[in-house]
């Protein structure tokens, strides 16, 4: 039986941009860390560089090559007590992609509504469609006006999580569809 395609580790490189907003508290919060500790140790084991940051602000809570249990410990820890503003998180984990050799790159926006800065998202789209990064904005348990605003931000490359524990499988695919490239 042939074994799956592995990336090559050198062509694909994954950011997460994470919700950390006070609506996000309980099992959203839950389900997003473990999605990015998924992602993190997914990608620590193919070798594939990646990152994790945190909104409001622009706090890095994962970086590539930090194994440590330090790492993990900070993104179990995390809390969901800040605003909604995206952009400046956004332009730094932006800002650190577009700077990398990876010919495949790929932004996952975890979110549950909308932002308190879409105007400045839409820039920061722009911006990475601009620079040949592939954002995928993924809503999580969204209500009807949250999901047209990310509808209206990431238009095809908006994927509805509708529920908390769907979270982890679905960012799951995300790379799953990089191993077959």
């Amino acid at each position: 039986m042939p074994a799956e395609p592995e990336p090559d580790s050198q062509s694909v490189a994954m950011g997460v941009l994470l919700d950390r907003s006070g609506s996000m508290d309980g099992a959203r919060m839950a389900a997003a860390r473990v999605a990015a500790a998924t992602l993190h140790l997914a990608c620590a084991e193919l070798d594939v560089w990646h990152g994790v940051v945190a909104f409001e602000g622009a706090e890095w809570i994962l970086r590539s090559g930090d194994a440590s249990e330090r790492a993990l410990a900070r993104l179990a820890g995390l809390p969901a007590n800040t605003g909604s503003a995206m952009s400046p998180a956004y332009q730094a984990l932006l800002n650190e992609m577009t700077a990398r050799p990876e010919t495949l790159k790929v932004l996952v926006i975890i979110h549950d509504g909308e932002p308190h800065d879409p105007p400045a998202v839409g820039h920061l789209n722009h911006c990475a469609a601009e620079a040949r990064i592939e954002v995928l904005g993924l809503g999580v348990e969204l209500e009807a006006g949250n999901r047209r605003e990310m509808r209206n931000l990431f238009g095809e490359r908006f994927i509805d999580c509708p529920s908390a524990a769907a979270l982890a499988p679905l960012l799951a695919s995300v790379v799953n569809t990089l191993r077959q490239r």
